[in-house]
């Protein structure tokens, strides 16, 4: 993964922690919604994504540790038959042999990083929405419920797919390396038959 995609990755996340800070901000101080989001002026735009992307290193690392044990399940689960090596070093051997298969490593963990974070950053949405609409009270009450509804199940939802998307990377990992295997099999077959010749 390029630093670029790695950048954009964790502004991803840690833009959703800025949304759910300023509505929760708005909320306190009584503040209408258009104010506290959308009154920005340009000139702050830049250190807004500083502190986005800080925030998103944050909350990156929050999450991973959160998650480690349902990491380490899905993990167990699905390599744990491979007596050795364990996963890293299967990983490890499978980015180096491939680039096309690297990619895909990356990609995997960077769906899954990304789920596993807006599911913490969509329920704190919907806490600071309630927060900001029991204080302002500027919308209809089923209107904020609708949204409040949606930002639940969109926590939900984040947290189903981010442990699909980890049996997915895992699996990805496991076929990636019978196929490294195979493949290096088949060339030490086909180099022998060559020499034989």
């Amino acid at each position: 993964m390029s630093t670029t995609q790695l950048f954009v990755e964790l502004l991803v996340i840690g833009f959703g922690v800025v949304v759910w800070c300023a509505i929760l901000i708005a909320g306190l101080l009584e503040l209408p919604f258009d104010k506290a989001i959308f009154d920005i002026k340009l000139s702050l735009w830049p250190p807004l994504l500083g502190v986005a992307y800080v925030f998103g290193i944050l909350l990156d690392r929050l999450m991973y540790s959160a998650f480690g044990r349902r990491k380490n399940e899905i993990e167990e689960r699905i390599l744990g038959d491979i007596a050795s090596p364990k996963a890293p070093v299967i990983e490890r051997i499978v980015m180096e042999a491939s680039e096309p298969l690297n990619y895909m490593i990356h990609y995997n963990r960077s769906r899954s990083r990304i789920c596993r974070a807006w599911f913490l950053n969509f329920f704190l949405i919907g806490i600071s929405f309630i927060i900001w609409h029991y204080r302002v009270n500027q919308m209809p009450a089923w209107c904020a419920f609708f949204i409040i509804s949606a930002l639940v199940s969109l926590s939900a939802v984040s947290y189903w797919v981010g442990g699909l998307l980890e049996e997915d990377h895992y699996n990805n990992i496991r076929w990636s390396y019978n196929y490294c295997i195979e493949r290096k099999r088949h060339d030490g077959i086909s180099s022998s038959e060559t020499e034989t010749l």
